[in-house]
């Protein structure tokens, strides 16, 4: 009877030392207590936050760089285009010498060319030869306040406005105005397209009147173009 005693007191000191030994086991169970998992959210939102400015400051700069190349880009083509016409031309149409106008008529020596006009429509610009019309501007610039002026019909004044908007998180516009002076270097031949002399444009009433020379015969046109 002794031993069986001795064998349950032995028994519950066992027991009671496994109990012991689990609940050690599992208060040194690593975790995390609220405090450590409060500090880990607040870093963890800290370095989410400057990650995402750091990358929408780099777009930005990167889209803004890339409106600003295209509108200088845009812009010096433009002048290219215009200063080669005017070069080419015989004499400037429109405007006459000493005034200015949104319109550009320049009367070339081939019949295809003649007249070559220049003038805004809408946020474009528009190009005339002859009968055929054609939009300078074919991407997302804006083309505004386009004005020429004749001096003395031996130099045009060209001045003109690109814009471009910007699609970062505020919406933005850049604009940039151009302005070149061109010499003409007429040939001296005054051909009129083949016509020899055709009346000379008009503005009336607010729309641009000028003629074509087909089959040597000069004819009014009769498309609307404001002036």
């Amino acid at each position: 009877m002794l031993k069986n005693m001795r064998s349950k007191v032995g028994y519950r000191l066992t027991s009671s030392l496994q109990a012991v030994l689990r609940r050690q086991a599992r208060q040194a169970r690593p975790g995390f207590s609220l405090l450590e998992l409060l500090l880990f959210l607040a870093i963890f939102s800290i370095f989410s936050v400057t990650l995402v400015s750091v990358f929408i400051t780099t777009q930005d700069a990167r889209i803004r760089q890339q409106g600003i190349a295209a509108i200088e880009q845009r812009g010096g083509q433009l002048l290219q285009i215009l200063t080669r016409r005017i070069r080419r031309s015989e004499v400037v149409l429109w405007p006459t010498s000493g005034n200015a106008s949104g319109v550009l008529a320049l009367q070339m020596s081939h019949n295809e060319e003649f007249p070559t006009i220049f003038t805004q429509s809408g946020s474009n610009l528009l190009l005339i030869e002859k009968t055929a019309q054609s939009f300078v501007l074919n991407d997302r610039l804006t083309l505004s306040e386009f004005s020429v002026k004749n001096v003395a019909d031996t130099s045009v004044l060209i001045s003109f406005k690109l814009s471009i908007v910007l699609q970062l998180p505020t919406r933005r516009i850049y604009q940039r105005r151009f302005e070149a002076a061109v010499t003409l270097y007429p040939q001296d031949q005054h051909l009129a397209g083949g016509c020899g002399a055709c009346p000379a444009p008009q503005c009336v009433s607010g729309n641009f009147q000028w003629y074509t020379c087909v089959n040597g015969s000069c004819i009014a046109t009769a498309d609307d173009i404001a002036c």
